[in-house]
């Protein structure tokens, strides 16, 4: 079962670091049609095509930690770990990578949007109990060790329609609605195994709801092939008001829906007895151990007589839905001279997922454009639930029916160049063609 597991993990890993993305610098880079994904009432100025594949990237992660929190000469310091992750706080990954877009304006206050991409959303605990009993565990000492395992990871694919319409003068609204095809999903439920320590003895009992989304964890097969057997369907709103005073303000909800998973290739991983106990006295004498067999196999050995004992089973034919993960944002900027060269915004993101986990960020932007519109330099100041104060830049160049934009994320606490305090990084990069009278500026 565990290898079945980490199999499972390292595909959903590979998804997000492929192409994950953490805060969305699209809200500061300014008039873009990824922008469009943050809020659908957000109408760029003509009809646009989002270069395939290569046109919208965002590259990213964060984590509540960062390395150089549990260093201590070049060493793992092991009570410095168990403190910084007491409260269990995540990892968090997410993930946007476009296959096409585009966007069709028609009647001047008309569009419809089309679009294709691979998604990743997902959030792991740190089990900060675990670290304690690796690091902070004397031989000749009792104590009790609550591991919990609380993560939830998910890739999809989603395809999505739009409609975009400005009324009068002032206010632009929208709506999408997407069609979900799941990928492959992890999630741990209510997991977690006590460890009551002794002296001479591990007395071990376990709480085991693990599901996985297509990925049959008994036979370890992908189900490469029926990725269109595990239908979803979310919807986005949003709404803009542009004064004429150069202010604007909107408001979105995005990604409310689920997945429903199929049973015919996902599978449960469940205790049967939650009053089962495993007793583990150690590996015996080691000359033994290593005269007889690799240390390796030892130890996958125990496991699976763990496993066994605490009575824990894999089911298939067990299909089940997952919420996505809604995000709402709500922003306002403000053209300070009226002429677009000086602009100021502030954005809230919030994202409810990760097993009820609401992960926020909040970010001050500055913009600044040449009076040809040509060139474009960002900035912007952000606070996360995970990063206390990351630091954003970017760059956006327009050409006749041509626009580029790269921006990127990071922590400010490793400006001074100590990769050791990193706790978050993004990198968004945009091309977009533009077609139509609307493309000239």
């Amino acid at each position: 079962m565990r290898a079945k597991i980490y199999i499972l993990s390292v595909i959903l890993l590979v998804f997000s670091f492929t192409a994950s993305a953490q805060g969305d610098l699209s809200m500061v880079v300014g008039d873009t049609p990824q922008r469009n994904y943050l809020n659908p009432a957000f109408m760029p100025r003509t009809t646009y095509l989002v270069i395939p594949f290569i046109g919208g990237i965002e590259i990213g992660a964060e984590s509540s930690i960062g390395y150089g929190d549990i260093l201590k000469d070049h060493y793992i310091d092991g009570q410095q770990l168990v403190k910084k992750t007491k409260k269990n706080n995540p990892l968090a990954l997410k993930a946007n990578l476009d296959f096409i877009s585009f966007g069709v304006r028609f009647r001047e206050s008309n569009m419809i949007t089309f679009s294709n991409r691979i998604r990743v959303a997902g959030g792991i605990d740190y089990p900060s109990d675990i670290f304690r009993f690796i690091f902070d565990n004397p031989v000749v000492s009792s104590d009790i060790f609550n591991i919990k395992l609380n993560s939830s990871v998910m890739a999809w694919n989603e395809t999505a329609v739009g409609y975009t319409r400005q009324i009068g003068r002032y206010w632009s609204v929208g709506v999408k609605v997407k069609y979900i095809a799941g990928v492959a999903a992890l999630n741990t439920n209510a997991t977690s195994f006590k460890i009551d320590k002794t002296v001479s003895d591990y007395t071990i009992q376990g709480d085991v709801d693990i599901m996985s989304g297509n990925y049959n964890m008994e036979t370890s097969e992908f189900g490469t092939s029926s990725i269109m057997k595990n239908p979803g369907v979310a919807f986005d709103f949003g709404g803009v008001y542009a004064s004429d005073q150069g202010w604007k303000v909107s408001l979105a909800v995005t990604d409310l829906g689920f997945i429903k998973w199929n049973a015919e290739n996902s599978s449960r991983i469940i205790s049967r007895d939650l009053s089962k106990k495993y007793v583990f006295k150690g590996l015996g004498d080691l000359n033994d151990v290593f005269g007889s067999a690799s240390l390796g196999d030892m130890l996958d050995s125990v496991y699976h007589d763990m496993m066994d004992a605490i009575e824990v089973d894999t089911l298939t034919g067990t299909g089940f839905t997952t919420m996505m993960p809604a995000t709402l944002h709500a922003g306002g900027e403000y053209d300070i001279r009226g002429d677009n060269i000086h602009n100021v915004s502030l954005n809230f993101l919030g994202t409810f997922a990760y097993k009820q986990r609401f992960n926020y960020s909040i970010t001050a932007g500055y913009r600044y454009t040449l009076p040809n519109g040509r060139f474009s330099a960002m900035g912007a100041l952000t606070h996360k639930r995970t990063d206390p104060l990351a630091l954003g830049l970017g760059v956006m160049a327009n050409t006749r029916g041509f626009q580029f934009y790269a921006a990127t994320n990071f922590s400010v606490l490793a400006l001074p160049g100590c990769l050791r305090n990193m706790r978050s990084f993004s990198l968004n990069l945009g091309m977009s063609v533009f077609l139509g009278k609307g493309r000239l500026r």
